[in-house]
């Protein structure tokens, strides 16, 4: 998320990923107002939105609270994992609304390792891309599986389905990169999930970028 340097980061990079809509996503106005700053950023700005857990995850595995307020009728069971309810529909429909306001070009849709590879997640994961995931324009998906997913197995569901696949690049660099148009490197931390990199860290993902 966005550092206290703020002018320093527009003067200096290129992209950024917002993770504060995983708990409780800021009000449009908020958001409008950071998609207006990195429109006016030294360089073109590229924006991505990470989906809310209430959405990709089970009320379970979402170990902050799902910041989500239930509407009387509504079940916190109906949430999470791609599920076609209308507890699923309605906070999709806001997070899309969260990407349009913040100006993204992609939305990030993070599963837990509770979502497994089995055949019913595949259907779910593959109903809600292709019949009612109903993209705003100029946005698309990218999907980092966390757990029991083989990079291989992944990158050909997203494929399949024109969901960018992300990966650490730095998590087995012994695997071979994605055969596919995009990939989206998530750098989830070089040891112990810890945000720091060596220069040889640093020059692997720069080689893999090329």
């Amino acid at each position: 998320d966005l550092p206290h340097g703020r002018r320093a980061f527009y003067q200096n990079a290129t992209a950024i990923e917002h993770r504060v809509g995983l708990f409780s996503p800021p009000k449009a106005r908020v958001l409008k107002s950071w998609a207006e700053d990195a429109q006016n950023a030294k360089n073109p700005m590229r924006t991505i939105w990470v989906a809310w857990q209430a959405f990709t995850h089970r009320p379970g595995d979402i170990r902050k609270g799902f910041g989500l307020k239930l509407l009387p009728g509504e079940s916190p069971a109906n949430l999470g994992h791609f599920q076609k309810t209308p507890e699923n529909l309605r906070v999709w429909t806001r997070i899309k609304e969260q990407a349009v306001n913040v100006g993204a070009s992609h939305i990030l849709l993070e599963t837990s390792a509770n979502f497994t590879p089995s055949e019913a997640n595949k259907r779910a994961l593959t109903a809600f891309a292709k019949d009612w995931a109903e993209l705003p324009e100029n946005i698309r998906l990218v999907w980092h599986a966390a757990g029991f997913w083989e990079r291989e197995e992944t990158v050909r569901l997203a494929n399949e389905l024109g969901i960018v696949p992300a990966i650490d690049p730095l998590v087995d660099e012994r695997e071979g990169l994605p055969d596919c148009e995009e990939v989206y490197f998530q750098m989830l931390g070089r040891h112990g999930l810890l945000d720091t990199y060596s220069d040889d860290d640093l020059a692997c993902i720069l080689n893999a970028a090329a």
